[in-house]
């Protein structure tokens, strides 16, 4: 959700007599970041079924990456380095890229080349080189390679933000 949250508080753990139990956390500071307007779509049939529900499938998608994370993050080291590094890319915005660009990295180090992370984790070529590209080849103040461009550089837009963002983010879901 490229949201920075502080967890300072402790964890508060309610053991019912049946010995259930929940669990409730306190967020001290919460700060997002909303790159566009999200509509959510219902699509139901003629009898009123539901074919489609895109708040459910986000829903989902976002359990799903929550358990996977928590299931090989401990024993996976280059899962916890590219997580490390868009947790980075959201404390220090100003160095971004940088840390974006360290997800394909450690990916590519991972397999061993591009031409095996590409084919191992089913990427799209077009995608892992227009990273590389906002990365390294642009005079974005938040690149990668800054002194190429001195006295030329630029905040990144809105877009090459999002771009850089999304890719990022399928990456990790991919690895």
């Amino acid at each position: 959700s490229h949201t920075q949250y502080t967890l300072s508080k402790p964890i508060r753990v309610d053991v019912n007599e049946d010995g259930t139990s929940r669990k409730s956390l306190e967020l001290e500071m919460l700060v997002s970041l909303e790159l566009a307007e999200k509509v959510d779509i219902l699509v139901r049939d003629k009898d009123g079924n539901v074919i489609r529900d895109t708040k459910l499938e986000r829903l989902n998608h976002q359990k799903w990456f929550a358990e996977t994370v928590a299931k090989f993050r401990k024993s996976d080291r280059i899962l916890d380095q590219i997580l490390a590094s868009y947790q980075q890319a959201i404390r220090d915005p100003d160095n971004e890229f940088l840390y974006l660009y360290e997800i394909r990295d450690a990916i590519a180090n991972r397999f061993g080349s591009k031409k095996n992370s590409l084919k191992q984790l089913g990427i799209v070529g077009k995608d892992w080189n227009l990273l590389g590209e906002l990365s390294n080849k642009r005079n974005i103040k938040q690149g990668r390679h800054r002194g190429e461009f001195a006295g030329l550089l630029r905040d990144a837009d809105a877009s090459e933000l999002e771009t850089a963002r999304k890719i990022a983010v399928s990456l990790i879901e991919k690895y």
